[in-house]
């Protein structure tokens, strides 16, 4: 018998009959057939995978920023700032020297503004004036309109230039009933007087700045420590809630 011709194999060097090479290769070493031409390719396992929602997420997170940042503004205005919308109304007084327009704060001051628009309603400062007249500090107005008061509140908002806030007498935080005043300038000093808490501002003069700037010009040429009644009689016809 003739001797078998051996070869080596490519994968371990073992030397194998030629005639048994490729069953060793494929049975030995776990070489499969290739595929056949044209045959479709394998499909490779797909892997679970799960995908954070990282666009919901931040869409999310945005919408939260927009509504608490509304929260933010409605609930904490700027220095002698009202909020807009249905937070506010509108006070129309008209007076001899002209008509001043006042935007009340219903957020910040909800019981100061709501006690001032019952009388408002109530006639109560329907010809009534302005009484007072301190040199650039205040004008003051209301005087024995009524007498119902209004229990102190704290509402941030600061006494600053053209503000509307109670009068009260000085040591009873609690005594506000009808006087309001506006302020001539910034007038910090009402925002932390001594020992005291401070002037409740419940408005601010959004039109008729002039007006109010020609009331605080009613008193004694030179006299610029005046405080006392306006040079002339100024007198409120009526004022109106219009919104």
């Amino acid at each position: 018998m003739p001797q078998a011709t051996l070869a080596e194999c490519p994968k371990c060097g073992a030397k194998v009959r030629k005639d048994k090479l490729r069953r060793h290769i494929s049975t030995v070493h776990a070489v499969g057939p290739k595929p056949a031409k044209g045959a479709a390719p394998a499909v490779a396992t797909k892997v679970s995978t799960v995908v954070f929602p990282w666009k919901v997420i931040a869409v999310l997170v945005a919408a939260v920023v927009v509504v608490s940042g509304g929260y933010y503004v409605a609930t904490r205005l700027p220095a002698g700032g009202t909020p807009g919308g249905s937070g506010t109304a509108l006070a129309v007084m008209e007076t001899n020297f002209g008509e001043i327009k006042i935007t009340l704060d219903l957020i910040r001051a909800p019981k100061t503004t709501g006690h001032f628009i019952s009388l408002v309603n109530a006639g109560k400062y329907d010809g009534n004036g302005f009484q007072r007249v301190a040199y650039n500090f205040v004008i003051q107005g209301g005087k024995g309109a009524d007498s119902s008061k209004i229990a102190w509140e704290l509402t941030g908002l600061k006494n600053v230039h053209y503000t509307v806030a109670m009068a009260r007498v000085a040591g009873d935080i609690n005594s506000a009933t009808c006087e309001f005043f506006i302020n001539l300038k910034d007038n910090a000093y009402l925002d932390a007087p001594p020992g005291e808490q401070p002037y409740v501002v419940f408005g601010r003069v959004t039109a008729g700045q002039s007006v109010v700037d020609a009331i605080g010009n009613l008193y004694p040429a030179g006299n610029y420590q005046y405080d006392g009644p306006p040079t002339s009689t100024v007198t409120i016809s009526r004022i109106t809630i219009v919104g």
